[in-house]
């Protein structure tokens, strides 16, 4: 199930899985047991955990029983999407009265502020991304709050969780209606205008590049290439780069494993471009592509590792 009922506060309300998991990677303070959550079937109740919840880049998150604590037989939200639940029980709103999903139905991606930041030192040999300090104090939102913050989110993976949670429910992602705003940034954080940005993108479609389709994207155009990729160690003059090749197509990226330093699932990375099975990883980019002496060259959208790539668990 991609959805659950939040059974932590009073009244208890409907949440989405992809939801609270961005909410507790912006603020891991909040929603920090994943097992507060149980079927919103009045008649079932069954409690649920949310599978996921702790990964920094999952392929999937969703909602499961626990064992020896099945759903009541016959229990229809254990199959219905969150939309046919709301059909089935004829209407849209959970015990609070308040509406269990974004009205308009779009996702604001906006930009992190990270001014007055203070990065930890960190050990070069650590797979895991910085973090800075957070109050590890347990927050539990109310509903308000929940659906306030769900209407924004500042993940690049947010954007992958969201087309796998349509491709499960059999919807066309490229139609959902999505307002990004993320700038193209420079090193020093400024916003500069070297390719055209997501003003102009009004759903998932013009924002999200199948890189695997074999055809060239537009060029000095902001996009998030997704796709399967073949990795390689190569000497370049810059040093060893870690080179990754989205498959059937011409698309290539590379990094050294300095500037990878610190990148969630790099473990992944490192595993496939030592394995001999040409073991493929999937991979989401934000920036754009330019050509040089005919080459096709990727600019990063901005600095920060989480900003311009993921690797999917």
């Amino acid at each position: 199930m991609d959805y659950a009922q939040f059974n932590a506060v009073k009244p208890k309300y409907e949440v989405r899985a992809n939801e609270v998991w961005d909410q507790h990677h912006t603020d891991p303070a909040v929603y920090l047991d994943s097992h507060a959550f149980e079927c919103p079937n009045p008649k079932c109740r069954c409690q649920l955990i949310l599978v996921g919840l702790d990964s920094l880049s999952p392929k999937r998150v969703y909602f499961r029983t626990f064992p020896h604590s099945n759903h009541v037989e016959g229990c229809p939200a254990e199959t219905m999407t969150q939309e046919e639940w709301h059909e089935y029980i004829g209407e849209g709103s959970s015990e609070t009265g308040v509406l269990s999903h974004n009205e308009s139905g779009k996702i604001i991606f906006k930009q992190q502020n990270r001014k007055n930041i203070i990065q930890p030192a960190h050990n070069g040999d650590e797979d895991e991304p910085l973090k800075v300090h957070v109050d590890s104090t347990s927050k539990s939102p109310s509903a308000q709050e929940y659906y306030a913050r769900s209407v924004t989110s500042f993940s690049l993976h947010r954007m992958y969780l969201e087309i796998q949670r349509s491709i499960e429910d059999k919807v066309d992602w490229r139609k959902i209606p999505v307002k990004v705003e993320w700038p193209l940034l420079d090193k020093h954080d400024n916003v500069v205008s070297w390719a055209k940005d997501f003003s102009e993108a009004s759903t998932l479609g013009d924002v999200v590049f199948d890189a695997n389709s074999g055809h060239i994207p537009p060029l000095n155009q902001l996009f998030v290439f997704a796709g399967e990729a073949t990795v390689s160690v190569e000497k370049t003059d810059y040093g060893v780069q870690y080179f990754m090749r989205f498959v059937n197509s011409p698309l290539i990226v590379h990094w050294t494993d300095g500037t990878l330093q610190g990148l969630t699932n790099i473990r992944m990375l490192r595993d496939a471009a030592n394995s001999n099975d040409h073991r493929k990883i999937k991979l989401l980019l934000c920036g754009y592509f330019y050509q040089k002496e005919g080459k096709l060259i990727f600019c990063r959208r901005t600095h920060h590792l989480s900003d311009y790539i993921s690797i999917v668990d």
